[in-house]
């Protein structure tokens, strides 16, 4: 499973929709993760998939209308 989401983290990071900054010097040292807010897709892209997640979770779909 890890490797599933270090898989999807770097899409995301080639997307340019994260960027990935290592904390340590070491090969296997901790990455900060942060939006890209700096892309002009990133908050639409989160808008849409938040918006499509409301319509399978109805409790959710009260705070889009």
């Amino acid at each position: 499973m890890r490797f599933k989401a270090w898989k999807a983290l770097k899409r995301l990071e080639s997307e340019n929709i994260v960027v990935l900054k290592s904390i340590g010097d070491k090969k296997n040292s901790t990455y900060a993760i942060y939006l890209n807010w700096e892309n002009q897709l990133v908050e639409k892209t989160l808008i849409l998939s938040l918006e499509h997640e409301a319509t399978y979770q109805k409790r959710w779909l009260v705070n889009f209308d």
